[in-house]
């Protein structure tokens, strides 16, 4: 217990102390579903912390630990696991086209507090990928334009004459039928 009040109050340190266009970026960065996970581990060694008790009042699995292997050890890897998976997905996450609306109230913020040095700073780290989003140049954009294009029908030009033509002289014949006098009727 005492490492995770440990490291939970170094993760806190650290973050006061990283410069704030740093925070705004792991606001963009850090998801609901990794959220999700950090409580996971968070609650996994929690549990494990506490097993002796849990053990005591029957609120464990009837299984036995691995030789070798003991709640303290899996604390760890728990930690280990969690902190790893953050790191990856800090490292490798870029701003996708989902994230746009939230990037952009960021930069609101940035531009109306008058954080200029913090919002040039959170635009060059995204600038990249801010052209990518904008010129729609992704992957899976790609290749729905590409599926689209094999489902459309492709037309030569004498096929769009013809139906021109077709449609055309079907409209002056409905035209001529609208156009025709239309009897008189005599109410009494």
């Amino acid at each position: 217990m005492d490492l995770l009040i440990t490291i939970l109050t170094l993760l806190a340190a650290v973050y006061a102390v990283v410069p704030r266009e740093r925070r705004l970026d792991l606001k963009l960065k850090i998801d609901f579903i990794d959220w999700i996970i950090i409580l996971i581990g968070f609650f996994g060694v929690f549990y494990l912390a506490f097993y002796d008790f849990a053990l005591a009042r029957g609120w464990v699995f009837k299984r036995s630990w691995p030789e070798g292997i003991t709640p303290r050890n899996t604390t760890y890897l728990i930690m280990a696991g969690v902190t790893l998976f953050l790191w990856l997905r800090i490292r490798f996450t870029s701003l996708t086209s989902g994230k746009i609306q939230k990037f952009r109230e960021l930069v609101e913020e940035l531009y109306w507090t008058e954080s200029y040095g913090e919002l040039l700073t959170l635009l060059q780290g995204h600038l990249k990928r801010l052209f990518k989003i904008y010129h729609s140049d992704f992957l899976l954009f790609r290749i729905r334009t590409r599926l689209e294009s094999l489902t459309t029908a492709r037309l030569d030009p004498e096929t769009i004459e013809k139906l021109a033509k077709f449609l055309n002289k079907d409209v002056g014949q409905k035209r001529k039928k609208l156009l025709r006098p239309i009897p008189s009727v005599r109410y009494r």
